[in-house]
């Protein structure tokens, strides 16, 4: 493959030059990282091998890594093809991937509140619940790997509870203010 580009730059070149030695190296060297990607395309065996290649749920098993770095999802071993699919790197900034983003690094109910302009232009606010998030540190990291640069991001991870979750574990009014003698004992119980 180096030799092949080698041999489209020629024209460019002056006189002697496409015969460089230290030339067809770089040349090489250049394309040494498709090559192998390039031989599974033409393995393929599809009309357009490259889309093939570039296809999550078409590319071959081992290539997955390789085909992450283009959408920038996680090019580390053991990613998957959803993974590759979903990944937000197009849709960074919206509160929806900033959602969904912290979400994958909580447990049960994945709650993740977001306050638009909390406070003024250009300032975000992302809040979890303590009882749902093991690792804080990287929950805001996520938060923070979907928030355009220019905005500023608070995050709190929140030790009390919202009175909207706790109507959902009781039937009736009677039944709450049974089991919490003040506001402030359902505030903190969590």
């Amino acid at each position: 493959m180096g030799d092949l580009l080698l041999e489209r730059l020629a024209p460019l070149l002056g006189a002697g030059q496409a015969s460089d030695s230290l030339l067809r190296v770089l040349c090489r060297a250049a394309t040494v990282a498709v090559e192998r990607h390039a031989a599974v395309a033409r393995g393929i065996g599809d009309t357009d091998e490259w889309v093939a290649a570039l296809t999550p749920d078409r590319a071959p098993a081992d290539s997955l890594v390789w085909l992450a770095q283009w959408t920038g999802a996680p090019a580390v071993a053991g990613v998957t093809r959803q993974q590759i699919k979903d990944h937000q790197v197009l849709r960074r900034g919206r509160p929806a991937s900033i959602r969904t983003a912290v979400a994958a690094t909580l447990t049960g109910g994945r709650n993740v509140m977001i306050t638009e302009r909390a406070g003024s232009a250009y300032r975000l606010l992302v809040q979890v619940y303590a009882d749902e998030c093991p690792n804080p540190p990287a929950s805001e990291a996520a938060a923070r790997s979907q928030t355009p640069a220019m905005v500023v991001l608070a995050f709190q991870v929140l030790t009390g509870q919202a009175i909207g979750r706790v109507e959902g574990l009781y039937a009736t009014v009677g039944a709450a203010e049974a089991a919490y003698a003040t506001v402030g004992d359902a505030e903190s119980d969590h």
